[in-house]
């Protein structure tokens, strides 16, 4: 599948968010320079972090929601685009030191970068990109309040961003327990409210419907209906995500193979296996999870494939997203918008990184 419209749609806007991004954290340089080596170095790795790859989906997600019935937009807009893939970059660089994470699309993650560049503790890079993520999170509302968009509309935007911050928070907190818990307590119900907080509010409902809240013309029902359908893309793009997780193709995805087993993670996927197997097989789960052993991890990953668990998991998430395209093949908006929708959902869940 091509997915041309999507794809011309997000290159086409990617850029423009990018300069936008680029010419703020341009304005930053002096003033963190000012502040010794290490907010230099933190300017510089805040930079290539944020404009070194990603899909650019929460963006182009808001410019798509904005113009589905409108016949453009303000360019001062682009500063609410921006600011959420700057929230994006924040919680990745945090959820990177939760997760332990080395490589992020194929790179040093920002905490690798300081233990590498600094030659410090691992305590001491976490701490400091805690910080740089810290500064990052300021970005997002700074870029919006200092745009040219009237008062109401700078404090209305940053209202619904850190909404969404808020409840993104409240899924990582979940699911940081969750991989804490044993796994015979954890139930599909608690995974999915992590994936409804985590994935399906911030990744697509959310800035999908701020875009169309904020370039107007749409009934608070039919907001309702595409936050619903957003909801479900994002359930089954978290869904992919775990997929890709354990099956993905290293240099694809930029992540290494397993991450969510060494961590202890509890996925639908997961969960739906262990499910499946006996108790022999659920004791060898309960001894494996959770260790950085790579044999471990490959032998937990052969388990949960032998359960079929992999492809019904791909299947729900397929469901969803069909259910998705029906809100919005039937939903009036403009002819391409629905298209970009309709590429994207598929994009979701067919996805190789």
């Amino acid at each position: 599948m091509a997915y041309d419209t999507f794809k011309s749609f997000t290159k086409e806007w990617a850029k423009k968010v990018d300069s936008v991004i680029e010419s703020f954290i341009e304005s930053k340089r002096n003033i963190m320079n000012s502040f010794g080596e290490i907010n230099s170095a933190a300017w510089e790795y805040t930079r290539d972090f944020t404009l070194g790859g990603g899909k650019r989906i929460r963006p182009v997600l808001f410019i798509a929601g904005f113009l589905s019935r409108n016949d453009n937009i303000d360019p001062e807009y682009l500063n609410v685009a921006a600011a959420l893939e700057l929230l994006h970059a924040f919680l990745l660089i945090h959820d990177d030191i939760e997760d332990r994470d080395e490589l992020r699309r194929g790179k040093p993650t920002v905490w690798k970068r300081f233990e590498d560049g600094f030659s410090v503790s691992r305590h001491v890079a976490y701490s400091l990109a805690i910080n740089t993520g810290d500064i990052v999170y300021t970005w997002v509302s700074q870029l919006i309040l200092n745009s040219d968009l009237d008062e109401e509309t700078k404090v209305f935007a940053l209202k619904k961003i850190l909404e969404v911050a808020e409840h993104t928070a409240f899924g990582q907190n979940v699911d940081v327990m969750l991989a804490e818990n044993d796994i015979e307590g954890v139930t599909i119900d608690d995974v999915m409210l992590v994936y409804r907080q985590k994935t399906g509010i911030y990744t697509i409902a959310a800035p999908l419907t701020l875009g169309m809240r904020m370039g107007g013309g749409w009934t608070e029902d039919e907001l309702k209906q595409i936050w619903d359908a957003g909801m479900k893309v994002g359930i089954a793009f978290q869904m992919r995500d775990d997929i890709i997780g354990l099956i993905g193709n290293p240099e694809v995805t930029g992540k290494p193979v397993g991450s969510d087993l060494r961590e202890g993670k509890k996925t639908y996927v997961l969960l739906l296996a262990y499910r499946r197997m006996d108790n022999s097989g659920k004791r060898k789960v309960k001894e494996l999870l959770g260790k950085e052993d790579p044999e471990a991890v490959e032998a937990l990953l052969d388990m949960i494939k032998e359960t079929g668990a992999i492809e019904d998991v791909q299947r729900e998430a397929e469901v969803l997203v069909e259910e998705a395209k029906e809100v919005f093949r039937d939903t009036s908006m403009d002819s391409k918008i629905r298209k970009v929708l309709l590429e994207l959902s598929d994009y979701v869940v067919k996805r190789e990184k």
